[in-house]
């Protein structure tokens, strides 16, 4: 079992951050911080880093405006 946002996803062997993320529903873009473990991770990464069975993923909506 992972966690993305305190959802409980299904672990699948060799499931990366990109899968995690899209089994929850959550989409991810440039403006979208994302921690794995606590560990900030690339955007441009997350496609392909690997992720172990309950692993903890915070996806954190980068707002701007004026």
């Amino acid at each position: 079992m992972i966690y993305v946002n305190e959802k409980e996803i299904s672990y699948k062997p060799n499931m990366t951050l990109g899968e995690a993320l899209a089994a929850a529903g959550e989409e991810v873009d440039g403006m979208t911080l994302l921690l794995l473990d606590g560990k900030v991770m690339s955007f441009a990464q997350h496609a392909f880093e690997e992720i172990e069975d309950g692993a903890k993923i915070k996806v954190l909506r980068v707002v701007s405006g004026g």
